[in-house]
């Protein structure tokens, strides 16, 4: 099934109305005050809006059947050989002068990476999360 930005809003917008209506039949003690609903909705934004659009970027980058240019399946991953194109929106910003590889995987398992010895080349490999920080056990900078 492929997620179109249309079928994700009609998600997000019925998943809205089944929680409005929870909160509508919610008993008159459970009701938040405005300033507890501001507070709820502030960290709804800062913890919740990373993961909606890390989850965007990885359907758009992990639904296809085979590696297509900067687009490959889950678990496998993707080298590019070249610079991205200037128009490329993928993600928000990326980096004009550096070559990238790059994976989306399912780490419910233990997985083991390799790379080749790259010399006194400075390389990254980078394991983040869905909230695109560094995992604990992310490998650390060469230089």
């Amino acid at each position: 099934m492929t997620t179109t930005r249309r079928s994700f809003t009609v998600s997000a917008f019925a998943g809205s109305l089944v929680l409005s209506s929870l909160a509508l039949t919610l008993p008159a003690a459970a009701q938040v005050s405005p300033t507890e609903a501001q507070q709820i909705a502030t960290d709804v934004y800062v913890y919740g809006y990373s993961l909606i659009t890390t989850e965007v970027t990885r359907v758009q980058m992990s639904n296809v059947p085979k590696v297509e240019g900067l687009k490959g399946p889950p678990g496998q991953f993707i080298n590019v050989p070249r610079y991205p194109p200037a128009g490329y929106r993928g993600v928000s910003a990326p980096n004009a002068d550096t070559l990238y590889s790059l994976a989306w995987l399912d780490l419910t398992e233990p997985q083991v990476f390799s790379h080749p010895d790259m010399g006194d080349r400075f390389y990254l490999f980078e394991v983040v999360d869905l909230w695109m920080s560094d995992s604990e056990s992310s490998p650390v900078k060469v230089t």
